[in-house]
């Protein structure tokens, strides 16, 4: 979600960057917002694929999984839909959202996080005989539960 800047807001930017440069300045960017979700994103990253892999090792690879069709929510979903929409929260909508700055990207955040630990259960519930992916997929569920949350300044706080 861009935001389309005023042609005074550019011309701003513009001279701010031109009086840095003549001062000899440069730009150092703040420090990334909740590091600690970032390491948790990371590790997230990391069991997915694990997932992916051991799915594909055990007799679940692509064409499996978008056979194995589950019903929730009264819409059919496959194995396949329910890890690849894990995949893209972890790779590209986590840290966009803590990286957006809007005001309630950590509520968006948790119902992200809350949609794909429902998904996931449900999945492990309907994989009766592959018990090693049902274990990967259980960590993956565990992981997902131990979001951290972000540490927030008080007003008080100076």
């Amino acid at each position: 979600m861009q935001r389309k800047h005023s042609w005074r807001t550019v011309l701003r930017a513009f001279w701010q960057a031109l009086r840095m440069t003549l001062r000899g300045q440069t730009y150092s960017p703040p420090p990334p917002v909740y590091p600690e979700v970032r390491v948790w994103v990371e590790q997230g990253q990391a069991l997915i694929k694990t997932v992916f892999a051991t799915a594909d090792a055990h007799g679940l690879d692509e064409a499996a999984r978008k056979q194995h069709i589950l019903k929730l929510d009264g819409r059919p979903i496959t194995m396949q839909t329910i890890l690849a929409a894990v995949q893209h929260n972890f790779t590209r909508e986590y840290l966009a959202l803590l990286d957006s700055g809007l005001e309630h990207s950590w509520l968006t955040l948790a119902a992200f996080n809350m949609n794909d630990r429902y998904r996931l259960t449900q999945l492990m519930e309907s994989l009766t005989e592959a018990s090693i992916v049902q274990q990967t997929l259980n960590s993956l569920e565990a992981h997902l539960a131990t979001i951290p949350r972000p540490q927030q300044k008080s007003s008080i706080d100076p």
